[in-house]
Order: structure tokens, then sequence, then C-alpha cells
């Protein structure tokens, strides 16, 4: 009897074992390296859809979209939390000549941009992914796909262009189209915000090295001078006086000769929407390499 015992002890002793090293596993798997390759969108006062410009997806106008490239580094905290650090560059742009909506069609405007974000966020698992199970095995069991929710917060450098009628492009800040710098309460923007970006997410675990992902996300800023675009418009020919021709030209390059689009884009009237700040959204395949510290860990794995 005693015997019987002592069996059943110490095969209970060597699931608990077992069980305890399956449920440690995702420690020794925990540190990612990560490759983005993506496209952007942007969402703001130029182009968009029929309706008035919002940072909403109804908005969203396809041509606006761009290429992203990206690196980062996550580090899981547990099975369901990950922190994860990403370094973005991309690039965003915006043509009123895109969007069947009148009075921006007829204001004339666009802008490309060179766009870098530099970001923080945390993930939650949704389903959670059996890291590194059962790979060596000849019978391995398919792995399952992670999902996952996320949230964070980054700084961003913009920095809006346009085409000039010769064809060479100027960055607009420095012109000051709104008329910032003429009356006190037009301050240049700054070409550095913050973003908090957040979005969904899923990855699949090709074998303990490495894993595939997509992800997307939108990101709301703290600006809404990312096309160059926010208030009203300002006395073309004040900009022109203090700032030059090529200022007052992409202050307001509207056809002046209609006489409704002089009326509707004339100073005082309405430029862009300074009630909501721009966004843009990120949608990208990710390649994920598994940083193990060691040989030994590998064939740790290996049951």
């Amino acid at each position: 009897m005693r015997k019987i015992v002592n069996v059943i002890m110490v095969v209970f002793l060597l699931l608990a074992l077992n069980n305890n090293a399956e449920a440690q596993r995702w420690k020794k798997n925990r540190s990612y390296l990560t490759v983005h390759l993506g496209a952007t969108g942007f969402l703001g006062d130029l182009g968009g859809g029929k309706d008035i410009g919002s940072i909403g997806p109804k908005d969203f106008d396809f041509q606006t979209t761009r290429p992203l490239l990206g690196v980062g580094y996550s580090y899981l905290l547990s099975e369901r939390f990950n922190l994860k650090t990403n370094a973005y560059l991309g690039w965003i742009g915006g043509d009123d000549q895109w969007t069947p909506q009148y009075h921006r069609n007829a204001r004339n405007l666009h802008f490309r941009s060179i766009l870098g974000e530099l970001s923080a966020q945390a993930e939650y698992y949704v389903t959670v992914q059996n890291i590194g199970k059962n790979w060596g095995r000849r019978k391995a069991k398919k792995m399952p796909v992670t999902t996952y929710v996320f949230a964070g917060i980054g700084g961003i450098y913009f920095n809006p262009k346009a085409q000039y009628t010769d064809g060479t492009w100027h960055a607009l800040q420095p012109l000051n189209t709104e008329g910032q710098g003429l009356v006190e309460t037009r301050k240049p923007y700054s070409r550095f915000s913050v973003a908090f970006p957040f979005g969904v997410g899923a990855k699949y675990e090709i074998n303990r090295r490495y894993s595939l992902g997509f992800e997307y996300g939108l990101r709301y800023t703290l600006t809404d001078y990312m096309d160059d675009v926010s208030s009203t418009y300002f006395d073309r020919e004040k900009i022109r006086q203090e700032y030059g021709d090529i200022a007052a030209y992409f202050s307001n390059p509207a056809d002046l000769t209609d006489s409704e689009v002089a009326y509707i884009t004339k100073a005082g009237e309405q430029r862009g929407n300074p009630n909501g700040n721009d966004a843009y959204m990120f949608a990208q395949f990710s390649l994920y390499i598994n940083l193990y510290k060691s040989t030994a860990n590998i064939c740790s794995f290996q049951y």
C-alpha cells in the first residue's frame, strides 16, 4: 500500500513540475525584436470623403495611403501583458482635388509630409499563444493565434510641404500661411507633437525563432497642423507683404477668378476645422524575432 501511495505521489509531483515548466516557458521567450512594413492613412482637414472633414473612417480617402517602415522591441511582462517600443518612418498626404465635397475641392489645398513616430505601447492578449511549446517534436501541435488590443503614447515629427506653380516643393510651416506671427492670437505651430496610438492586432508563431503579425492602429494627436490647415483664411495681401509671394499663394491657391470661390475663401472664412485635431492610421505586417539567450535555452524547450 505504501509503495502505491509513493508511486502516486511521485506521479503527481512530476505532473506538477511539468505543468509549472509549461506555465513558466513564456519567461524564456519574452524578448522580441520587431520589423514592420505597412501603410499610413491620414485623417485631417485636406481631402477626404464627400462630407465635411472628420477624423473618422467615413472621411478616409484611400488615395492618402503612403508607405510605412518601422523597428521595435517588445518585452512580455506576463502571459497576457506585453510592453513594446516602436520607431516608425512613414509618409502622409492629402489633396482637396481628391474630394467631391464642393467647399474643400474649391479650396484647392494639398500637402505631403514625412512622419516620424517614437512610441511606447502596452498590449493585452485577448487570446494567448502557447509560446515555444512543442517546437522540436515530430508531432508538434499547431500554435494558436495570439490576438490583442493595445494603447500607448508617442512623440511625432511632421513637416508639411506643398508644390508651387513652378513644380518646386516648399515647407509650409515657415511660410505662416494662416497669418501666424502677424497677430497676437496666431502663433507659429510646432512640427513636433504627441500622439495616442490604439488598436488591435494578431500574431502567429511560425517556429520558436520567428512569428508573423498584423496590426491596425489609429493615432489621435495634439496638433491640428499636420496638413498646415486649422482655422480661417488670413488677408492674403498682408501675408504677401510680410512673407512673400510664395507664402501668399499657399495661403489661398483657390481660383479667385470664380466669384463664388473668391467669396468662400476670403479672409475670415473657414479654411480648416479648429475643433478637431488631426489623426492618422497605421496598417502593418510585422516580423517578430525571438531574442532567446542561448542554445541551452532552446534545447530545454524540446520535450
